[in-house]
């Protein structure tokens, strides 16, 4: 999953973000990846928010902290990857 925009804390940001997270979630728990990708059966998954800043603010990181612990208790990693903005093609500082 993507967050292009610079963290605000905004709770509408944050629901946002949540959002993401539960529908990242509801395709591990209901089984429609494997049914989606059945050569993904048995294999330790991955979830990513890509961003390009650290994620900043109390709401936000214990959203993030919570997630890790979802996404664990159903055999997934739940993990934050920032790619700095310049660093992407096309990107601006």
């Amino acid at each position: 999953m993507v967050e292009d925009h610079p963290f605000t804390g905004s709770s509408a940001q944050n629901d946002q973000i949540m959002e993401k997270i539960n529908t990242y979630l509801a395709f591990l728990q209901t089984g429609q990846m494997t049914q989606q990708f059945p050569e993904m059966a048995g294999k330790r998954v991955t979830v990513r928010l890509v961003c390009h800043e650290e994620p900043s603010g109390e709401a936000l990181l214990g959203l993030l902290k919570e997630a890790r612990k979802l996404f664990a208790k159903h055999g997934a990693i739940f993990s934050v990857e920032v790619i700095p903005r310049e660093m992407v093609q096309g990107g601006r500082p």
